[in-house]
């Protein structure tokens, strides 16, 4: 089974995956990265801490073959 590496962009942290995951195609690793992306935003983004989120996704090559981009645009709100 192929493994993809899933970095990711949080803010000014990029966290890069030097462990990967076995996925059984590609269509599968970019379910995988979105799944992933839905997990992070609900910790950093509903908290405030942050407004976008990146992940790509990489073969064992280095090639990467997805980038997804999540944004969160909040208006009309002040806190205080």
């Amino acid at each position: 089974m192929p493994n993809f590496f899933f970095d990711l962009r949080v803010g000014d942290r990029f966290i890069v995956d030097d462990k990967g995951t076995e996925c059984e195609t590609a269509e599968k690793a970019r379910e995988e990265a979105l799944h992933s992306m839905v997990e992070v935003a609900s910790s950093y983004m509903v908290k405030g801490r942050q407004s976008a989120i990146v992940t790509q996704v990489r073969r064992d090559d280095g090639t990467v073959i997805f980038q997804a981009r999540l944004a969160l645009e909040i208006e009309g709100m002040t806190v205080g």
